[in-house]
């Protein structure tokens, strides 16, 4: 198991609530073990990983009333366990 780090631009809406991290080994596709997970209001943050390979990696804003932003830019990169993917913006 390895921790993966990411970073983001703020979202600039008064009701943010959280923002929510969506990853999984196909473009698109977000269903790795442990997805999507909320990563509060800090601008930087991170999911645990369990198989090597290349994560596609979104994120949404989430409003107070359970709403979601549509998706942001994915990413991609592949990743070996045990070793850092450093971080994306």
């Amino acid at each position: 198991m390895t921790e993966v780090r990411i970073g983001y631009n703020a979202n600039t809406e008064t009701n943010l609530l959280t923002y929510r991290v969506y990853f999984g080994l196909t473009s698109g596709v977000y269903t790795a073990p442990g997805s999507p997970r909320d990563l509060g209001l800090s601008l930087t943050g991170g999911f645990e990983i369990f198989e090597s390979g290349t994560y596609f990696v979104n994120l949404r804003a989430v409003n107070t009333s359970g709403q979601e932003s549509p998706f942001a830019t994915e990413i991609n990169r592949f990743h070996a366990l045990g070793v850092g993917l450093g971080k994306a913006n």
